[in-house]
């Protein structure tokens, strides 16, 4: 049953017969679901097939590698042009940076977000969420936000190996100028995605002010290169490989127990992604720094769901 081909994006699904989709049990249509929300492997592929809307999905890892013939992917596209050419669908001529123009007002951040943990939630079953939703709650209550560095405290130094192995030193970016720092979970994360995501929209502006910025997570260097290529990212995406850095920040909590199993089954192996057997991640947290290294803005927040606006960077920078 699992070695069969099944699209599960929301544009793609619609192509399934019912047959399909009913040969899978639920847990099994499920499992299938979570492993194409969270794999970046998935989501890389899903990104390289822009003919509809970076949404096609390719199951992969624990149930193995499939492909469809391009008969079948020329059937696809061709439906979902008809059905849809005007707000989702784009041809081979339309390159990337095209893709990413809009005539429209930009999406929010935090509008992305609630989307995104809207579509989680319609495909997790109500046990899962309510294992979910009683571990947030526990951290919550833990406060843990307290502890981080806060408006006015001088950031730490430190030295991280970004993707090609360099070190990058705080130090030596706060001598160009400001930095913005922000921590993220890692690639396996969408809600990271977006935030990388959309500092790439205003990394031009960001960097127009004299700014640099660092994307740091605790998964190994291999790791944050794919998350670095998967998000086309310019910037300098680090490695705190066992929360070193990020533990000084005061940003360091451990994934409840009740958890870890969830993770596992959605192909979510810390130990694997970070290299070591702590469960151990940073709270998502933003840090915009002056060119003495003194936090002057600071956004950190145990929901993970919750990111600080790219808007709001470029407005604390643009008064430095």
């Amino acid at each position: 049953m699992m070695k069969r081909l099944m699209l599960t994006c929301r544009d793609a699904s619609k192509l399934l017969s019912k047959g399909q989709e009913q040969s899978l049990r639920f847990r099994e249509r499920w499992a299938l679901k979570m492993h194409l929300f969270f794999c970046v492997s998935c989501r890389r592929y899903a990104r390289q097939l822009r003919w509809i809307d970076q949404a096609f999905h390719l199951i992969a890892g624990k149930w193995g590698s499939y492909h469809m013939s391009t008969d079948a992917r020329e059937r696809i596209r061709a439906k979902l042009k008809k059905a849809d050419s005007a707000s989702h669908c784009h041809d081979d001529k339309t390159g990337e940076n095209q893709m990413n123009e809009t005539t429209s007002p930009p999406v929010s951040l935090a509008a992305q977000l609630r989307q995104t943990q809207a579509d989680f939630l319609s495909t997790v079953p109500v046990d899962i969420q309510e294992v979910l939703a009683a571990a947030s709650a526990s951290l919550a209550q833990s406060h843990l936000e307290q502890y981080a560095l806060g408006v006015g405290a001088v950031a730490p130094d430190f030295c991280l190996p970004n993707v090609d192995g360099k070190s990058v030193c705080l130090r030596d970016a706060l001598a160009k100028g400001p930095v913005v720092i922000s921590f993220y979970r890692g690639g396996w994360c969408p809600y990271c995605n977006l935030e990388l995501r959309a500092l790439q929209q205003h990394y031009s502006e960001i960097s127009a002010l004299g700014t640099t910025l660092l994307a740091i997570s605790p998964q190994l260097p291999d790791r944050s290169r794919a998350a670095k290529e998967e998000d086309s990212v310019s910037f300098e995406v680090l490695s705190d490989v066992g929360d070193v850095v990020a533990r000084k920040f005061g940003l360091v909590y451990s994934v409840p127990e009740t958890v870890r199993p969830i993770y596992q089954q959605w192909g979510i192996d810390l130990p694997v992604w970070n290299g070591d057997d702590t469960w151990e991640l940073p709270m998502p947290a933003t840090f915009v720094l002056d060119h003495a290294g003194t936090v002057r803005g600071a956004f950190v927040q145990m929901d993970y769901t919750q990111r600080m606006e790219p808007a709001d960077i470029v407005a604390i920078l643009r008064i430095l």
